[in-house]
């Protein structure tokens, strides 16, 4: 039988933390990976790189299932916003980004109980000529459904600002990105979206604006808050983007 994957809940720990991870037998046993000071390891086909600063996470197995819908356990539906171009229409990233917020609140189920302030960002990677980024965080809370359905969902409100991807990581009008969905931890090969973000705790444009709105959410693999998180990275804040 093919390898399957370990769908894992995360608790925090305090130091010397102990670690099942997958991928997993037939039978549902792990086939090794453990968790240590600055290492990395895997879940189904992935892998994922953990940074820990003395503390270490307990990873309890919760489920073994091929990408099945799992509960957030409470935890928020984080969605990171992002624009450097113009809409299809002329508009201007800021203004693209308050109305895909204005979207984000119709999505069915799902209600915005908060919003960062927006920041300057340059691209990242760089590119030369590109213009600067506009990002900010929507948290929302509610029953986020099916993890594909609701990054179709936000493609779709992509689309409608006129959303192309003629290369990656090309400038765009209107970026959605899915964080999180409170604790869930999503690899392959369930289909996208792989959650949390597997880039996530390594941008400022995320974790910056990330911890105005849910400064005490908890990488699920890594075991810090979006506030440590923060607070490990290299570099000054960014710029807030004056409201107009």
């Amino acid at each position: 039988m093919g390898e399957q994957v370990l769908v894992v809940h995360v608790e925090a720990k305090g130091a010397g933390g102990s670690v099942e991870v997958g991928p997993v037998d037939e039978d549902g046993k792990a086939l090794g990976g453990i968790l240590g000071q600055g290492t990395s390891f895997r879940i189904g086909a992935r892998e994922w790189s953990a940074l820990h600063n003395g503390r270490n996470g307990a990873i309890r197995k919760r489920e073994n299932t091929a990408g099945c819908r799992i509960p957030s356990h409470g935890g928020p539906v984080l969605v990171a916003l992002g624009a450097n171009l113009p809409a299809a229409d002329g508009t201007p990233p800021l203004a693209t980004l308050r109305h895909a917020t204005d979207a984000l609140k119709a999505l069915p189920g799902l209600r915005v109980t908060g919003l960062s302030r927006w920041i300057r960002t340059p691209p990242e990677p760089p590119l030369p000529g590109a213009p600067d980024f506009i990002n900010g965080v929507a948290r929302l809370e509610g029953d986020a459904g099916d993890p594909a359905r609701l990054l179709a969902a936000l493609h779709a409100i992509e689309a409608a600002a006129g959303r192309a991807r003629p290369f990656p990581n090309a400038p765009r009008s209107l970026d959605l990105d899915l964080i999180a969905i409170g604790g869930l931890v999503r690899a392959p090969p369930a289909p996208d979206p792989v959650l949390p973000h597997p880039r996530a705790h390594l941008r400022r444009f995320v974790l910056q604006p990330l911890s105005e709105v849910a400064p005490d959410w908890r990488h699920p693999l890594i075991g810090l808050t979006a506030t440590e998180l923060l607070a490990a990275l290299p570099g000054a804040p960014a710029p807030v983007v004056a409201e107009g």
